[in-house]
């Protein structure tokens, strides 16, 4: 059985998403290989949710020695790539290679950490997204109080938004609760409006779609087993630099299919765990109804863009 399994930790090949399970638990057993009587191999340490995970577990499973049950094995001899996706790179190809084009919710929360009591502005924001191919994306924004602070939709290349933002940003004198279409100069380069746009079609992308080949490059390491909303997923800890040189710890899970479970980036004074569930019923419509910007009365949108819904999973 040891000798099985260690001769599967050892096969060669490119890294491909549909292997992914029988590559990290080959992974698991790298200490039974070296010894047939040992039926026992180390355990990979146990963390819990990815979302509880408190951001000094973070940093004790990115400081563990790639050795042992906890080891991604170093690349092939020779050159040729070893089966685990030992960079951030080829952990991107696995996640992009089964990424669906059907639709998906990505709920991100966001809570202020390094504090030893509670204080103002510590309880988390949470940041929805739904997003509808081929061109839609409904994003929605709960404040720490509990209250909805802005929303956003995106219908095929239109952008309209109502909330607290609006009177502030966007359309002075406009209640609230109406929605605008921000359009024409709103979107002009760099402006809010642009950089919420931007930030909405790159939605459409899979995670981890757009990095530079210095990032591709970074190490990640195969850390744990956890659970996210009820699917086993594998733990991988890596680590960013941000602009201004901060380094961030980031743990990114994934299902033994290589689909994305969950992000968790700790840094900053701040904890963000995004987390990802594919193939979920949404229905995205442009608001039948939307203000001008610069008047108070609201007009019919012209032409209204039609609904859709998600297809059967």
């Amino acid at each position: 059985m040891n000798g099985a399994m260690c001769s599967m930790a050892a096969a060669r090949g490119r890294f491909r998403p549909i292997s992914l399970v029988v590559v990290l638990l080959a992974s698991l057993v790298l200490t039974a290989c070296g010894d047939d009587d040992d039926d026992d191999p180390t355990p990979v340490p146990a963390v819990g949710q990815t979302e509880t995970m408190t951001p000094p577990a973070a940093t004790a499973l990115a400081a563990t020695p790639a050795t042992g049950s906890n080891a991604v094995a170093s690349p092939g001899v020779g050159g040729t790539p070893d089966p685990l996706p030992n960079t951030v790179g080829r952990l991107a190809e696995g996640v992009a290679g089964v990424w669906p084009e059907t639709s998906y919710r990505r709920v991100q929360v966001s809570t202020a950490t390094g504090s030893a009591r509670p204080v103002a502005g510590s309880n988390p924001s949470t940041t929805t997204d739904e997003v509808l191919y081929p061109g839609r994306v409904h994003r929605t924004i709960v404040d720490a109080g509990g209250a909805t602070s802005a929303e956003f939709i995106l219908v095929e290349g239109r952008l309209y938004s109502r909330g607290d933002l609006n009177p502030s940003l966007f359309a002075p004198g406009i209640p609230a609760d109406v929605w605008i279409e921000l359009s024409g100069p709103l979107l002009t380069s760099n402006s809010p409006a642009a950089n919420i746009f931007s930030q909405l079609q790159a939605l459409f992308a899979p995670r981890y779609s757009d990095l530079s080949p210095e990032q591709r490059a970074r190490e990640v390491v195969l850390t744990a087993e956890t659970n996210v909303d009820g699917q086993t997923c594998f733990v991988f800890q890596t680590a960013e630099t941000t602009q201004t040189g901060e380094r961030l710890e980031v743990a990114i899970a994934v299902e033994p299919t290589g689909r994305l479970c969950s992000v968790t980036t700790t840094g900053g004074g701040l904890n963000t765990v995004e987390t990802f569930t594919f193939d979920v019923p949404v229905t995205i419509a442009a608001p039948e109804t939307v203000a001008t910007p610069n008047a108070g009365t609201p007009v019919v949108a012209s032409p209204p863009a039609t609904s859709a819904a998600t297809p059967a999973a």
